[in-house]
């Protein structure tokens, strides 16, 4: 086998919530994660005149080469096993950049996942997952996919009931977030807070866990939440999750560190007008669904962020 081609799926966060910064400068969350069906294609294949790996396609739109994180999952992944071969990654992007969708992370898992397979490493999902955690906290949800309860830095993953039965439309206004600075904003916050002998109120999952248990769509969307929608405390996202509510979805919420915002829908008819509509207004809108698993090898199917 000369090349492999993989789905790199994108994520949601139906709950995020931020417990404390560690010492080590990542935070402890609490979140619930699921994956959708909106994807990069990742391409690799096997170069046989060096040893050294080499980005093309829609990663050169991105940041440097060496900054990527195909190209530090790639490296990490070679840094464990010994290949007579370089690499040629290629990547043909749909997930937003800076959305708060996991664009970065899946991108390294599905390199991850595609060298393993491709040169026949036969190295466990687990150990993969250790190795992704040292590019991106969520990488190893990308690599796991479906739905999961996370905590420690988003890298404990407890795999829970992935509950599919509802419409999502993902919007991602006019700009990005960064991640880092997202988190600086929220350790901003909170040293004001204990400064002033605030009292600092947590958000606890149990109601969405229950509800995705339970399969309760009405319970799951009012129970949606995001730690971040209140540190970054962004009007534009706030309009944006009124217009979904007033185009019938019945939850909306900021997906990760932003700035992409989701609806949840329980009609597909409703979904699709809501996506028409925001598409006149946003370049990157897409109509989606959850689904059980994460990064998985192409068979040749159209995809399809519709």
């Amino acid at each position: 086998m000369l090349k492999i081609t993989v789905n790199a799926a994108a994520k949601i966060n139906l709950f995020l919530e931020i417990i404390s910064k560690r010492d080590d400068s990542y935070h402890e969350l609490k979140t619930v994660m699921q994956a959708v069906d909106l994807y990069d294609t990742i391409t690799i294949r096997k170069f046989l005149i060096d040893k050294k790996i080499h980005l093309e396609g829609d990663f050169l739109k991105l940041c440097s080469p060496t900054k990527n994180t195909a190209y530090l999952a790639a490296k990490a992944f070679l840094n464990e096993v010994e290949v007579q071969e370089g690499i040629f990654i290629s990547c043909k992007k749909r997930i937003p950049q800076g959305a708060g969708l996991a664009g970065g992370s899946t991108d390294a898992a599905a390199v991850l996942f595609g060298l393993n397979e491709l040169f026949l490493k036969k190295i466990s999902i687990k150990k993969l997952c250790e190795i992704g955690k040292g590019i991106g906290a969520d990488v190893p949800f990308c690599l796991m996919g479906g739905c999961h309860f996370a905590t420690g830095i988003g890298d404990k993953l407890l795999k829970i009931h992935t509950f599919d039965k509802y419409f999502i439309v993902t919007a991602k206004p006019n700009f990005s977030v960064s991640t880092k600075r997202a988190y600086e904003f929220y350790d901003d916050a909170t040293h004001i807070s204990q400064n002033n002998n605030a009292e600092y109120s947590f958000r606890d999952p149990d109601k969405i866990l229950n509800a995705l248990k339970n399969e309760n769509l009405l319970d799951l969307s009012k129970n949606l939440y995001n730690r971040f929608e209140d540190i970054l405390n962004l009007k534009e996202i706030y309009k944006i999750k009124e217009d979904f509510m007033k185009m019938g979805a019945l939850g909306s919420l900021m997906s990760g560190s932003g700035s992409s915002v989701f609806g949840i829908f329980n009609e597909k008819e409703k979904a699709s007008a809501c996506f028409d509509n925001f598409k006149k207004v946003f370049k990157e809108v897409f109509f989606c669904r959850p689904i059980g698993h994460g990064v998985k090898i192409l068979n040749n199917k159209k995809i399809s962020s519709r």
